[in-house]
């Protein structure tokens, strides 16, 4: 709700100006000159201040350059009855958003505060999106610098901004979760509430309660009525992770809120309006499911309006020693110092990495705990991997030939990714064949 302060001198006007402010669902405060107007705007939030251009003690003009050294981003409305075009543009280089001259009514005065006050909103907004996005940059499954990754920052940066729902694609461990925080953080619904879901820890009837809710007395243990994810997420958005593993009979009431943007709680009867973005995420091949007849084909349709792909880590290996560096970083003690040695750094580098981003996690946390010194040696890392890089030479032409194989492994992944998993349109973009590739993707495990 915009809050509004009024500063005049006048009692009738500053009092018509709050009554009828108040009545158009404005929250507003008054003062009768400059001193108490600044007093007040100390001690409150105000979104916007209306002040009378000549008062006793200190002017409009005075007290809208106080205002503006308390709080730059503050809209004033300059009021009076004396206008002239040279108070005009006073006022206006001085700061103000606008100006009215004396007598006006209040549609005219309606109009100004909700452009002001959109004006205001959408500036606000954007700092916080961009300072959100910022501030994700440095979540683990930003970093990295590898084709796969700037194209998903730029997909993120874009759609971000719609209303549309979304369906985020990868395997466990690559951070779905975190570019789903990063579309909501950077939506128009930043303000409202995210609910996430993971619809693989509930059965069916439990899920079904989880997300609409239930009546008292709609099932045996339904002592009271309970309100749903949906309902709570209204005016945001909520969350569906492990979409894939959601029953047939919950994606029936799925479709149906997507569709009509309402439902009924379980046992209950009257329809429920909900204004909810629908993120979803899976490690599943839904359209393969769609094909097998396990998950409904207008629902994925519904829901995948815009598929987002979070490559595995093994996919983008150039992106493998700036996260460990990263999350060495993050979770060295205050204080320590270390860094990861070029052999360990080799075994990180030419690792499978099943777990993915999780994995590398916390293979670091555990590396940290078990180097001594200030070196992260090979021996700390798990066996699993030192058996990965048993078979390396560590002579010169074994680091060389090391070198164009880690290279040709970069572009293999950047290939893929560029054509979206198609394997011949990635061939093409090589210049090999088909075979070829195929025997590269098996032998790099791509």
């Amino acid at each position: 709700m915009m809050k509004i302060l009024v500063v005049d001198d006048n009692d009738g006007m500053r009092k018509m100006l709050v009554e009828s402010l108040g009545a158009l669902g404005y929250e507003v405060g008054m003062a009768a000159d400059g001193k108490q107007a600044l007093s007040r705007f100390k001690q409150a939030v105000y979104h916007m201040v209306l002040v009378d251009m000549r008062m006793p003690g200190m002017s409009g003009l005075e007290v809208l350059a106080e205002l503006k050294r308390l709080e730059a981003e503050c809209l004033v409305i300059v009021m009076t009855a004396y206008g002239t075009v040279d108070n005009a543009v006073e006022a206006m280089k001085a700061g103000a958003y606008d100006y009215l001259t004396k007598p006006f009514t209040i549609d005219q005065l309606d109009v100004i505060i909700k452009r002001a006050g959109e004006r205001f909103r959408l500036a606000r907004e954007n700092v916080y999106y961009r300072e959100e996005l910022d501030r994700l940059e440095g979540a683990e499954v930003w970093v990295g610098k590898s084709k796969p990754m700037r194209e998903l920052k730029t997909l993120v940066r874009k759609v971000a901004v719609t209303d549309t729902s979304v369906i985020i694609y990868g395997e466990s461990g690559t951070g779905k979760e975190l570019v789903a925080s990063a579309l909501h953080l950077a939506s128009k619904r930043s303000a409202g509430p995210m609910v996430r879901v993971s619809c693989a820890s509930f059965v069916e009837t439990l899920l079904e309660s989880e997300l609409f809710g239930h009546e008292q007395g709609a099932f045996t243990g339904a002592v009271a009525r309970r309100i749903g994810r949906f309902e709570l997420a209204d005016g945001g958005t909520i969350f569906l992770d492990e979409i894939g593993d959601v029953s047939p009979g919950v994606q029936t009431k799925l479709l149906r809120v997507l569709q009509e943007k309402e439902f009924e709680r379980v046992g209950g009867v009257a329809p429920i309006k909900v204004d909810v973005r629908v993120i979803a995420a899976t490690n599943k091949d839904l359209r393969a499911a769609v094909k097998e007849g396990s998950f409904r084909e207008d629902l994925f349709f519904r829901l995948n309006v815009m598929p987002l792909l979070v490559p595995p880590l093994r996919q983008r290996p150039r992106d493998i020693p700036l996260l460990a560096r990263h999350m060495l970083e993050k979770y060295l003690p205050a204080g320590e110092n270390k860094k990861i040695t070029p052999r360990a750094m080799e075994l990180f580098s030419g690792y499978h990495w099943p777990g993915n981003v999780r994995e590398l996690e916390n293979v670091i946390q555990r590396a940290i705990i078990l180097s001594e010194g200030e070196n992260v040696l090979p021996s700390a890392l798990p066996r699993e991997m030192a058996a990965a890089g048993d078979g390396r030479d560590d002579s010169v032409a074994g680091t060389f030939s090391q070198k164009i194989e880690k290279y040709e492994r970069e572009l293999i992944a950047d290939a893929l990714a560029s054509a979206r998993g198609v394997r011949a349109q990635a061939a093409k973009l090589l210049g090999i064949n088909r075979t070829a590739l195929l025997y590269k993707i098996k032998k790099y495990g791509l």
